[in-house]
């Protein structure tokens, strides 16, 4: 086991990490913002009130692409969308309806179908404007004041972040690489920021840093056997997993492999089932194999950490819209139209510096 640990000191040392206190400034609509899609949904009652029809309309303002809304259980329906259904009969329309995101209006075509206007409230420029002027007004006051007391000044709330390592940082901000440039050149007393996130931005400061840690041989020895068997339990399953592959190329079944191998053990009770809730049971290792497959295909051993996997697709439905997955469809629209707006607008040879333009 010495050996073992000489070989691989690397693998054991704890990284030199660093806590950094943290404000957030929300990146939040303001009265004047909402007033206007409130506005817009009331225009779009107004035509329809003079004899315009909902479904033309709805195409021409709705800010949501979706506009027919098939569904066979109403369990399919927004939560907040349930009752209101219920109450209105075949061609009848809602009133408008305050939404998570702005404003909506239906209309029940029949059952199982409605047609549905949404006016999302956006944050306008000038609402931008003046989030980024309270960023630079708290940058300077921090100057004569202090970090947490210039944020008690604001009504802002100072949290703390995990112990943080530059070469695997995971942080909410969209532009990780100049986090872990900060990271790196941190010290106490100095302000970075703003860094923009799904929601808005964050300020950091130092505030601890927890050094580098080489432990003893004698402090690890069972994680240096867990090492040990780990690598060897990956090398003998890797020769198992790929003469279990090598049987079903010849055109063995896996139900034939499980009745006659006693380690090989076959779960068919994955079923109807999503890639999300695959992701949540199994992992995105796991999950990244189950998408590329077709039905009736098998899929190379995938090795993880304590087990290895075989799968076989038995069946596979594509959905247009798989609803488990709105959130993270949210957030990559959101990352995809800065992209596009970043790569319309900014040269590629000029860095992109939107990140540091406050400090």
């Amino acid at each position: 086991m010495k050996e073992y640990y000489n070989k691989n000191l690397t693998k054991f040392i704890t990284p030199e990490s660093k806590i950094l206190k943290y404000v957030f400034f929300e990146r939040r609509p303001s009265y004047d913002d909402t007033l206007e899609a409130q506005e817009r949904i009331e225009d779009f009652v107004l035509r329809i009130k003079e004899g315009e029809d909902f479904l033309e309309v709805a195409k021409e303002v709705s800010d949501d692409s979706i506009i027919e809304n098939n569904f066979q259980n109403i369990n399919e329906l927004s939560p907040y969308l349930t009752n209101i259904y219920q109450n209105l009969k075949n061609a009848e329309i809602s009133d408008i309806i305050k939404a998570p995101k702005g404003f909506e209006v239906i209309k029940k075509v029949r059952k199982g179908l409605i047609y549905q206007v949404k006016t999302n409230i956006q944050i306008s420029s000038t609402t931008l404007s003046e989030i980024h002027d309270q960023i630079i007004s708290f940058k300077e006051t921090v100057k004569e004041h202090g970090f947490e007391s210039s944020a008690v000044d604001f009504n802002l709330t100072v949290r703390k972040t995990y112990p943080l390592n530059k070469d695997n940082l995971r942080f909410p901000v969209r532009n990780t690489d100049v986090l872990a440039t900060y990271l790196s050149r941190a010290e106490k007393g100095k302000i970075a920021g703003p860094f923009s996130s799904f929601g808005g931005y964050y300020l950091f400061t130092l505030d601890s840093i927890i050094p580098e840690y080489k432990p003893k041989f004698e402090e690890i020895m069972s994680r240096i056997r867990m090492e040990q068997e780990s690598e060897k339990l990956r090398e003998e399953m890797a020769i198992y997993l790929d003469n279990i592959s090598n049987q079903l190329k010849t055109g063995k079944t896996m139900e034939a492999v499980a009745s006659t191998d006693t380690l090989f053990i076959l779960r068919n009770d994955i079923k109807g089932a999503t890639l999300t809730q695959i992701n949540h049971q199994f992992g995105a290792e796991f999950t990244g194999v189950v998408a590329t497959l077709e039905p009736n295909q098998v899929s190379p051993p995938l090795l993880m950490d304590w087990e290895g996997y075989i799968i076989r697709c038995d069946k596979k439905i594509v959905n247009q819209f798989d609803s488990t997955m709105v959130t993270a469809l949210q957030m990559k629209r959101q990352m995809r139209l800065q992209q596009l707006t970043q790569n319309l607008f900014i040269p590629k040879d000029i860095e992109d510096n939107r990140d540091e333009f406050f400090e």
